[in-house]
């Protein structure tokens, strides 16, 4: 039996002989009749191995020797010159990586690339740019690119502010739904309350979620495109003010300083009333129902089947908040229906192709065409799992059972 360390130098004969250590003596005309020598060998792909007669029609013998052909890649010394052999392998045929934290690695003999070949890890990680990133930075560029969408709208809530039609003379626009409401005060600032709650347990979830940057680069991504997505119907369509006691902000004087200052103001107050913020005019679609509804999604995805209270909770709120919204009258029921619709189809589209790789390696061209952070983003990801631990090392005593990273090792 010729050495491991001489794969690559290896004849028909020596592969032969390699094919009769491992137990699979029958394939050994077929092997030898196309030749196939140690740098063949080497090459082969699993695809490959269907076009050898017998291996075609018997499943298991194929998945064997692909698994052997792998083992032995991984006692060959990385050559620089050679395709098929990387520094990567490590001696078991796995992938050898130092995850991150947060960072979710994917450890098989191979990967299903784009093209539906099969590649080792190495090869089909080298396949993309988007590789060399890891999750923290992801999580960075997805707060960037929230926050510059976010950024966005509070300029286009200030255009359409200057915009808005007068209340004297264009009054408010028939609705099934709040001509049948009456105006509760200070409704609407209890639905800022409820957000803010939903934003706190969220937050909570985050930091404690072994995969937190996951979470934050999905929330951002998320959010930033239901915004600008936001910022084209606001400023497309101007309703009228759908409530005659609502209030609005005197309009700046239409120079760019003046609408930058008001945008700065917006955007440092999240467009809360709380915060003092009290444009009119951006109301197709919610953002309020977008910011309840998310935080409510977030918070049943990332948490356990099982914690049913809290699901319960989070709904309850989401639900109310909504409620809020309507009973004062501050936006259209349209407003609200539309802003929950997107947001949720939107979430559920995202996690979907997430968490499916097949559907994801299948419509990578085409998602990226219009989703194209999502490509950025979820680029070689596996399913989240919902595993909590502890954010930092100290101190043990406070720990509630949640044990960190270093602990577990």
């Amino acid at each position: 039996m010729a050495s491991h360390d001489n794969v690559l130098s290896w004849t028909p004969h020596e592969v032969a002989d390699w094919l009769q250590d491992r137990g699979h003596c029958e394939y050994i005309d077929t092997f030898k009749k196309n030749k196939m020598d140690g740098r063949a060998l080497l090459a082969l792909k699993e695809k490959d191995l269907r076009l050898l007669d017998g291996l075609a029609t018997c499943l298991g013998d194929l998945k064997r020797i692909w698994l052997d052909i792998q083992e032995l890649k991984g006692h060959v010394q990385p050559t620089n010159g050679h395709p098929f052999i990387s520094n990567r392998f490590a001696a078991n045929g796995h992938c050898k990586s130092t995850p991150t934290q947060g960072t979710i690695t994917v450890n098989a003999f191979h990967h299903d690339c784009q093209d539906g070949a099969s590649m080792s890890c190495s090869q089909c990680a080298q396949a993309s740019p988007f590789h060399i990133i890891s999750d923290r930075w992801k999580a960075l560029i997805a707060v960037a690119y929230a926050l510059g969408s976010f950024l966005i709208s509070a300029i286009v809530m200030t255009i359409v502010h200057e915009r808005v039609p007068d209340k004297k003379l264009y009054p408010p626009l028939p609705d099934i739904v709040l001509d049948n409401i009456p105006v509760i005060p200070y409704s609407f600032e209890l639905c800022e309350i409820t957000a803010l709650s939903l934003f706190i347990l969220l937050g909570i979830i985050i930091v404690f979620h072994k995969h937190r940057f996951v979470i934050i680069r999905r929330l951002c991504a998320i959010a930033g495109t239901v915004f600008l997505l936001r910022c084209a119907t606001m400023f497309v369509t101007s309703l009228s003010i759908p409530g005659r006691h609502l209030e609005c902000d005197s309009k700046t004087n239409g120079d760019f300083a003046s609408i930058m200052n008001r945008a700065i103001q917006i955007w440092s107050g999240f467009g809360m009333t709380i915060a003092g913020v009290r444009t009119c005019g951006d109301y197709l679609f919610s953002g309020h129902t977008v910011a309840v509804t998310l935080s409510n999604f977030f918070i049943t995805e990332y948490t356990p089947d099982s914690w049913h209270l809290l699901h319960f909770l989070t709904w309850t709120l989401n639900l109310s908040g909504i409620f809020f919204i309507l009973a004062a009258h501050e936006h259209y029921s349209i407003d609200v229906l539309i802003g929950y619709y997107i947001t949720t189809r939107l979430f559920i589209y995202y996690h979907a192709l997430a968490n499916s790789r097949i559907a994801r390696q299948r419509q990578r061209g085409r998602t990226f065409s219009y989703l194209p952070m999502f490509v950025v983003f979820e680029y070689n990801v596996e399913p989240v799992a919902n595993e909590f631990e502890w954010p930092i090392s100290w101190p043990s005593k406070w720990r509630f059972g949640l044990k960190s990273d270093n602990e577990s090792k």
